[in-house]
């Protein structure tokens, strides 16, 4: 078995350096992982477990066919992607970072679409989903819902702009099907949503992970001063408090990051940048999901600062219009979680999975 090359090489200095760190600093890193397991429970499970299981469901039931003939067409002719492509473009603006990455994984292993579209699906199908920011950094963490509203409307627009961009030049090359593979069995609805269900749980649980490592990375670098020191420099040529405080670690992980930057009294177009370019947490949790497809990692990175740079200027440029929303700065200190009785997110979640049943059950009688 061949192990030469880079990524062996470069994971001997980066094993060494994580056993020294487990070794030398135990209570860091156990403060760390706490950090990031109150970030879970409090901000990125309710945000997208609920979205991977519906996703899930949805690529199951082959609901997405039914989706992509009424709106496919549309998706071909303006997007020029295949009509398969509609359902899961709709899920990756509306369930969070790694909806997209899935979908696009689903479709390429179904053979729906070819190497050079799941590549091209990936440059824009990254978008952070309305719980995350409307709910969790517009709500709970600016004491403002508009905020929230403006953050998540720049990156739709952005996300937008990035699928007209990329379709400006058609490619005709069919997708690779193969003839001889079996067509994947329809589930039932209930065999559906047992699967649906461990699909979510597996993928929340690998995305939490990886929040935990990168939680115990900040609060490492953190607690060593390293941080301290950055900031010092950037301080003593005047940047503001929030870039030399809280923006390094917004673009490692989103989820901590944005909390960071909302207590920094950050400028919302700030979080609108560190929302777009995604942190480099989801970026590893979205190459996990399309370790079977072949694309350029280092061109997915270089749209990603393209859509932050979008979704900033989108933003600011929203801001200018609507003045009155600027004042969701004033509540840098975030709000504490309660319980609600009406849930805006848990209820559209409740009508797409309502609908979704009532169109299987057709097509089921149809076939």
């Amino acid at each position: 078995m061949r192990v030469s090359g880079f990524g062996s090489i470069a994971g001997v200095p980066i094993t060494i350096l994580s056993l020294c760190m487990l070794i030398v600093f135990p209570q860091l890193c156990t403060s760390g992982i706490i950090k990031g397991l109150n970030c879970c429970l409090e901000m990125l499970i309710p945000s997208l477990f609920p979205y991977m299981v519906l996703t899930s469901f949805i690529m199951r039931t082959n609901v997405y066919e039914l989706v992509g003939r009424m709106t496919g067409k549309g998706v071909d002719r303006f997007l020029h992607l295949p009509e398969c492509c509609s359902a899961p473009l709709m899920l990756s603006f509306i369930g969070g970072y790694p909806v997209g990455a899935r979908c696009v994984a689903e479709l390429y292993d179904r053979k729906q679409i070819n190497g050079s579209q799941a590549e091209r699906m990936m440059l824009f199908c990254v978008c952070p989903g309305p719980a995350f920011l409307i709910t969790a950094i517009g709500s709970m963490q600016l004491g403002n819902i508009t905020s929230g509203v403006i953050l998540y409307t720049s990156q739709l627009v952005s996300g937008f702009l990035l699928c007209f961009m990329t379709g400006l030049k058609r490619n005709n090359t069919p997708a690779p099907f193969a003839p001889e593979a079996p067509k994947k069995k329809i589930m039932s609805l209930s065999d559906a949503f047992i699967a649906s269900v461990s699909d979510g749980s597996s993928a929340a649980l690998s995305m939490c992970a990886l929040v935990l490592v990168f939680s115990m990375m900040i609060e490492v670098i953190s607690g060593t001063g390293t941080f301290y020191l950055i900031s010092r420099i950037l301080e003593a040529l005047s940047a503001p408090y929030w870039l030399s405080n809280a923006f390094l670690p917004a673009i490692m992980e989103i989820s901590l990051g944005s909390r960071m930057l909302s207590e920094s009294c950050a400028p919302l177009w700030v979080l609108a940048f560190a929302a777009g370019f995604g942190g480099i947490c989801v970026h590893f949790q979205i190459f996990a999901m399309l370790s079977d497809v072949p694309f350029s990692k280092l061109r997915f990175m270089l749209f990603r600062l393209i859509n932050a740079v979008l979704s900033a200027v989108i933003c600011q440029g929203i801001c200018l219009l609507f003045p009155q929303s600027l004042p969701a700065m004033a509540f840098p200190g975030g709000y504490s979680f309660e319980a609600m009785s009406i849930n805006i997110t848990g209820s559209i979640v409740l009508v797409v999975l309502s609908t979704i049943f009532v169109l299987s059950l057709r097509s089921n009688r149809v076939l």
